[in-house]
């Protein structure tokens, strides 16, 4: 959709040599209509998103990653994780196991924002990751903490789909974690409750039925 109103724009822009002025005027007026029509379903679901969390964590030894939508596709979040969770290794597991009987803990703070940048169906938008950060401080803190540079499940040159309350779970990508996880918090197994956000480039996702 975004393609085509991008041609559309660029032929009412720049015309052609010898075209039909009719024409012109008339695919001006679709490309402004669409584009309309895309800020109309960018006002609704930043409105119907604003206040509402969405959780990556597939169960134990996961990690968790929440995110909180604000205003206009705004959002904030945080990352818990340990070693098993991500992979990363900071050295502090040998003290946390014998001043505290525990182990190593990741975590980070962030912003950023997911723009709609189409509609693919009625159910389903694409997303674009905008103005990531990592807010919390890099380092080891309290012995046993470690802030990272990362919040698993977000990626700037990630792909993502967001996926409205009532898609159909047959019209999901085939992704087999995807499906068990809109499953799980489906009411009759045949569509989704509450927002999801799939991230199809690392095959993550962000529910509200974690």
């Amino acid at each position: 959709m975004i393609k085509s109103l991008l041609i559309l724009a660029l032929l009412a822009l720049t015309g052609c040599v010898g075209a039909n002025p009719h024409q012109d005027i008339s695919q001006n007026q679709e490309s402004t209509k669409q584009a309309s029509d895309l800020k109309q379903i960018k006002d609704l679901f930043y409105e119907k998103l604003k206040g509402q969390t969405l959780t990556r964590t597939y169960g134990e030894n996961t990690g968790q990653t929440k995110v909180i939508f604000e205003n206009d596709g705004t959002f904030r979040g945080d990352y818990f994780g340990k070693i098993a969770s991500d992979g990363k290794d900071y050295g502090l597991t040998d003290k946390a196991w014998l001043y505290y009987h525990g182990e190593e803990i990741h975590s980070s703070e962030f912003e950023g924002a997911f723009e709609i940048t189409g509609a693919i169906d009625e159910y389903t938008y694409e997303l674009s990751l905008k103005d990531f950060k990592i807010t919390s401080k890099l380092g080891a803190y309290d012995d046993i903490y470690y802030h990272v540079d990362f919040a698993l499940g977000l990626n700037p040159e990630a792909s993502y789909l967001l996926y409205r309350p009532g898609c159909p779970i047959k019209e999901l990508e085939k992704n087999d974690r995807l499906i068990e996880i809109a499953k799980k918090g489906s009411p009759d197994g045949k569509k989704t409750r509450g927002f999801i956000i799939f991230n199809k480039t690392d095959g993550e996702i962000f529910s509200q039925n974690p």
